[in-house]
């Protein structure tokens, strides 16, 4: 199906009755700023007040993952023998990594994923060796977190391992994972009531496709493998603009969404149960769960077939952002715990250009979060967990 003047539809179809929610601040605005290194950073938080307060002190962290309770962040740490090694200009693909989790309130933190007891990295006379992982995959009780991972640097084999933070133990879960693996990157994925869905991009006789695998989380057991046709423009088959879990009939199904010009979108459904593929009926639309019936609501806006850009709407149909003259839309979002405020950064349609500056949204009032333009990028941010919804009637309203 593709999309277009689809907008003032949507609007008229919003039916939630609003009512007033107790705003909920407790969970800061964490925020991925850049270090000295490009890329990587350290986490930071804003609670509202004239500064940012700094979290972590590593400089090498990076793609960071909200826990389903709001209460903790899971992210990616660049090994520290890699970092002592101060090897520059490397090409190939990832370097050795491990995996964190730190408190949002207290900041205590901890490892989960270390690299092997004999690892090295450019030591003279020492062949390297480590472990690369993908980013951390939250179970969604919060109880777990998954990656994929493999041995650098000749290994092209993932396996799936997943941490329990009760045992505090790691287990093999699938060493069959590697048949579609990415030969620089371990595959990312996420974890949802339906199991742990990994994607891969594959190029097969000609045809590209994106490719879910769903792993039982129990037993490793792979329960679907399911594939779907990229679609073709100008000769060339188009990478997915979004992919997410959503909500539809009741159930968790993947959604991916493409860009077949600046104002057309095309968007399909995966059932990860059966496998079948279908066509979406709507936009895919991210919300606060918990808060559904007062939630701002961040809906895809056909505008730029090289990246998502969003606009947010409240559920009675106004639109937000942008807004009168703003040229900024919205590229980068989280929403906040209670649904009623939205981070952010916006992308100018003239100049083509991102702005590095976060603001926020807060009935109808723009703050901009302190010391997050230049020089250094945020690169991520978090506040609430957000859920995609395909029909309001998913959540049922």
């Amino acid at each position: 199906m593709t999309y277009t003047r689809w907008f003032t539809a949507f609007i008229l179809c919003l039916l939630i009755i609003g009512s007033s929610t107790a705003q909920d601040n407790a969970q800061p605005l964490i925020l991925l700023i850049e270090g000295r290194f490009g890329s990587e950073g350290d986490l930071w938080e804003w609670t509202g007040g004239p500064t940012l307060r700094q979290k972590t002190h590593w400089e090498h962290n990076s793609e960071i993952r909200l826990s389903p309770l709001n209460n903790e962040i899971a992210y990616s740490s660049t090994a520290q023998n890699v970092v002592k090694a101060n090897i520059d200009g490397l090409s190939g693909g990832r370097r050795p990594n491990n995996i964190w989790v730190i408190d949002t309130e207290s900041d205590q933190a901890y490892r989960t994923a270390d690299q092997p007891d004999d690892a090295s990295f450019f030591v003279e006379g020492v062949p390297d060796k480590g472990l690369v992982r993908s980013s951390p995959m939250w179970s969604p009780d919060g109880a777990q977190i998954a990656w994929t991972e493999r041995m650098y640097p000749d290994e092209i084999l993932d396996s799936l391992m997943v941490y329990d933070r009760a045992s505090q133990t790691t287990r093999l879960l699938s060493p069959d994972v590697s048949q579609y693996a990415d030969p620089f990157y371990p595959l990312e994925g996420v974890w949802t009531d339906k199991g742990i869905i990994i994607y891969s991009d594959t190029y097969e006789s000609g045809k590209n496709d994106l490719r879910a695998l769903i792993f039982d989380p129990l037993t490793g057991q792979q329960k679907l493998s399911v594939s779907i046709a990229l679609p073709r423009t100008d000769s060339r088959s188009l990478l997915p603009w979004m992919k997410m879990p959503a909500q539809y009939q009741g159930e968790t199904w993947l959604a991916a969404l493409y860009m077949l010009s600046e104002t057309t979108m095309q968007c399909n459904l995966i059932n990860l149960e059966t496998g079948e593929i279908e066509t979406c009926p709507a936009l895919p639309i991210a919300l606060i769960k918990e808060h559904a019936e007062t939630s701002l609501i961040v809906t895809p806006f056909p505008q730029d077939k090289e990246f998502p850009v969003y606009g947010v709407v409240r559920s009675d149909g106004p639109l937000l952002l942008p807004s009168g003259n703003d040229r900024l839309f919205i590229t980068r979002f989280a929403l906040s715990p209670d649904g009623q405020a939205i981070a952010y950064q916006g992308y100018d349609m003239k100049t083509r250009k991102r702005d590095k500056t976060v603001f926020v949204w807060r009935d109808g009032v723009i703050t901009e979060v302190p010391e997050t333009g230049e020089p250094n990028d945020v690169t991520e941010f978090v506040w609430g967990a957000t859920t995609w919804v395909i029909e309001f009637s998913a959540l049922g309203q």
